[in-house]
């Protein structure tokens, strides 16, 4: 009785922990809001906006040394960026994904379930609320469709019932994500060579 008792008190206490930090966030999100401040910074400080970086003022070759730098001063300056009119992922791809998306999730949540099971070791298939925040211990209210590229992953989570467009165009859409990805990493792989050698650096072996 007295380690069930201790038990009991172990779990409240983290319970009530978790829930403060909780509403602390909260409570920081919402002064953000009713201020105004978050809006502000998001709208009308540069210093504090996310770097959006159009492709089409760029010459696309691998040889533009400026769109390197660009991207390069995005991510180690901010830690994020947007691109516009990239290659390899067109807005009609977007557009046509959020289409699929839409109607994965406007179906019932027991179809969702039955048709892609979720599975944590694979990292894939549809979860309702599973997913658990490190920082709070609590669940995410959210649900979501894990497509993992992995060999087999997404055998028996394909859905059936939105026929074969959604599992053809999903992965195009992940082969064509994936490219523009490695360009860009590319990019500032080079960028970062190219800052080391200027710097006096040891040149570093280029990886595939």
């Amino acid at each position: 009785k007295t380690h069930t008792k201790m038990t009991s008190a172990i779990i409240t206490e983290k319970n009530t922990t978790t829930r403060i930090i909780v509403d602390q966030d909260v409570d920081t999100e919402s002064k953000l809001l009713t201020s105004g401040l978050g809006l502000k910074r998001a709208l009308n400080d540069s210093a504090n906006s996310v770097p959006v970086i159009d492709f089409s003022n760029w010459d696309l070759d691998y040889s533009d040394d400026v769109l390197d730098a660009k991207l390069y001063d995005a991510a180690s300056n901010v830690g994020f960026f947007a691109l516009v009119n990239a290659p390899f992922v067109n807005k009609e791809d977007i557009d046509r994904q959020f289409e699929f998306s839409e109607k994965f999730f406007a179906r019932a949540r027991a179809v969702k379930e039955q048709e892609s099971p979720y599975n944590a070791k694979l990292n894939s298939g549809y979860e309702y609320k599973l997913q658990v925040r490190p920082s709070t211990q609590l669940k995410d209210e959210k649900e979501s469709f894990q497509v993992t590229a992995k060999e087999s992953s997404m055998e028996t989570r394909w859905p059936k019932d939105m026929g074969p467009d959604f599992e053809a165009n999903t992965r195009e859409f992940m082969g064509k994500s994936l490219e523009l990805a490695k360009m860009v990493i590319a990019r500032l792989q080079r960028e970062r060579r190219r800052r080391r050698r200027a710097q006096g650096g040891e040149e570093e072996e280029e990886e595939e």
